[in-house]
Formats: C-alpha cells, structure tokens, sequence
C-alpha cells in the first residue's frame, strides 16, 4: 500500500553492499495515510508559524486521485494470511491493525533508497505487542 515499489535486499561483504534483490512488491495503486488536522500553538521561528500537527482516522488514498472515507477501508479488511505494505507512521499509528507491516532496515546509498531487509510489525504472530527496537550482537546479528 505504498505509492513506489518495495524492494527486499539481500546484503554481502563488509561493509555490506547489496548485491542480490530478492523480491520486489509493487505498488497496489492505494496507499493507507492518516487524516491530519493543524492548530497553530501562536509561535513562530523566524517569522515561521510553528503549528500542532494531529493525526486521526485511516484513510485510503488511490494513487493519483481522491481519497475514500474510512467506510471504503472494508476493501482492506484483514484476511489471514494477508499483509499490506505501509509506512512506519501508518504502522505505528494503526497497532490495532496486526496485518500492517513496513519495511525494516532499510539500505541507502547516499539519499537513494535501495531496498529492505525485510518487514517490522508491532506484533508478533499470536497478537502480542513485539519490541520496537532491536540490538545488533557482536557477530552483526540482530535481536528484538
């Protein structure tokens, strides 16, 4: 449910260096996104307004054109089995949704985006909320 293609990498070497592409999704032509709302806090940083930023309700975007209300959300209903693809804000702001998962370690080049690991969830398969960060071992392996 993102606007680009997720690709999932696979790292050799040190430093590592991407040499393999293991899978790519493709976009599905929606994207998950919170509805936002401002209120101004009456500050401003060199003449800048400084505003609250909240977030509300899922929303469901088709890529290039209108937004649907939350009722057109039934489409993306969880089905066991199924998972959908979506940024670490959806993911983080949606922990009621266990199919939402987003991309985990993320390999850059420069501002470039190459790809992923793989994908992080707030739950673990029984509906358990799962750590959100992670520690890398002396062997460069990495536990949650």
């Amino acid at each position: 449910m993102t606007a680009h293609p997720v690709n999932v990498v696979r790292l050799d070497g040190n430093p590592a260096a991407v040499v393999e592409t293991i899978r790519t999704y493709e976009p599905s032509g929606y994207q998950f996104r919170l509805a936002e709302s401002w209120r101004s806090t009456g500050y401003t940083i060199d003449g800048v307004e400084v505003v609250n930023r909240t977030t509300g309700d899922l929303i469901l975007i088709e890529n290039d054109g209108p937004g649907h209300e939350s009722e057109d959300l039934h489409r993306f209903g969880m089905v066991e089995g199924r998972y959908y693809i979506v940024s670490a804000q959806v993911l983080n702001d949606a922990p009621d949704r266990p199919d939402f998962i987003c991309p985990a370690f993320v390999q850059r080049d420069g501002p470039a985006v190459l790809g992923c690991l793989g994908f992080s969830t707030l739950t673990d398969s029984h509906g358990l909320p799962r750590p959100r960060c992670w520690r890398e071992g002396s062997d460069g392996t990495r536990s949650f």
